[in-house]
């Protein structure tokens, strides 16, 4: 089973969604045989590498009441603590995530995309670490065990910058409007941070159906070269 999220990290919903369905997952008895892939979907692309405000100031200035932001944020915080979460709006920066997505698709190469997707996250939502350039993404790299020189060639060549495009695109033509957005086999789709147990009970339903459609057919019988009925 493939699962591929559109997701990206200056989105909390996307890190509480990630690890409810590692929650899930670790009740689902068929967890070796999934594979996960991280997509790029921007929610700010034209945000600047970095702002000198706090996320909350910046929701504030977009024209949302403050105390909206703030329960916004509570309910976001007290899902991530359930989860198993320590996120601090208040040290969380905005800065603009098309380097981090990037990254993301280096990593994919080097068989790490998961492992430095949960480093971008902890570093914006935990640590209020500012991602928007290379030298910061070249640490979150080292840390996830990538090599730092081939993380910081690939980020200043742009090598993936057009990997990134493509992703947005194939979501914009699939009706993708937010994110975190689950999508199961090409086939199914969650949206939403969902509840662990949703998140099971549509591995269990995908499961079963694929497992269905590969089991053989009752009454057919089949020689070296040929079946028949």
């Amino acid at each position: 089973m493939k699962i591929e999220i559109f997701s990206d990290i200056a989105c909390p919903w996307c890190y509480v969604g990630k690890r409810r369905l590692e929650q899930a997952l670790d009740n689902f008895a068929h967890r070796d045989q999934v594979e996960i892939s991280w997509k790029s979907y921007e929610l700010a692309p034209q945000m600047p590498e970095e702002l000198a405000i706090s996320s909350i100031d910046y929701l504030v200035e977009k024209g949302i009441p403050r105390d909206r932001v703030l329960a916004m944020r509570e309910q976001c915080l007290q899902a991530g603590a359930a989860a198993g979460l320590a996120m601090n709006f208040n040290n969380a920066r905005k800065f603009n995530t098309r380097r981090s997505h990037e990254l993301l698709h280096y990593a994919a190469t080097q068989g790490r995309q998961t492992e430095v997707m949960e480093r971008l996250f902890a570093g914006s939502f935990v640590e209020g670490r500012s991602l928007g350039g290379i030298d910061a993404l070249v640490e979150i790299a080292a840390e996830a065990g990538l090599d730092p020189a081939g993380a910081r060639a690939a980020l200043e060549s742009g090598q993936f910058t057009q990997a990134v495009i493509a992703d947005e695109r194939e979501a914009e033509a699939s009706g993708v409007r937010g994110v975190p957005y689950f999508v199961f086999n090409r086939k199914y789709a969650l949206s939403g941070g969902q509840d662990p147990a949703v998140f099971l009970q549509a591995l269990e339903a995908v499961w079963q159906e694929e497992q269905a459609a590969i089991e053989p057919q009752h009454g057919v019988s089949c020689t070296d070269d040929s079946c028949t009925v």
